[in-house]
């Protein structure tokens, strides 16, 4: 068994469970999130998933947020967060993070 992490790249099926989680928030069709482009802003990331609950981490804690939303997507583990201001002064956006295991893909907005 490797130990090795796997290049930090969304599988077709990943893109599409990614896109899925975005839309059931947005609505819309997953694909159409694909087609117009949406999937190049997700940015991925190795920091923990637990890095993304809001509480102290890297020195800080997040300001503020409306609403977060626990949920399994795709059979992965996923948080939404509703107008989230991370830094005191950031303008608030709403955040996607799905664990897909060896990374994780975010998606602000």
């Amino acid at each position: 068994m490797s130990s090795e992490l796997r290049a930090m790249e969304l599988t077709a099926d990943e893109a599409l469970v990614m896109a899925g989680f975005i839309a059931d928030h947005l609505g819309g069709d997953a694909q159409e999130y694909i087609d117009d482009g949406t999937m190049d802003a997700v940015e991925l990331t190795r920091d923990p998933f637990e890095c993304f609950d809001g509480k102290v981490h890297n020195g800080h804690q997040w300001n503020d947020w409306r609403g977060q939303e626990y949920d399994t997507v795709g059979g992965r583990p996923a948080v939404y967060y509703e107008a989230v201001q991370i830094l005191e002064g950031q303008r608030r956006v709403h955040l996607w993070v799905v664990d897909f295991g060896d990374f994780r893909a975010t998606y602000q907005q």
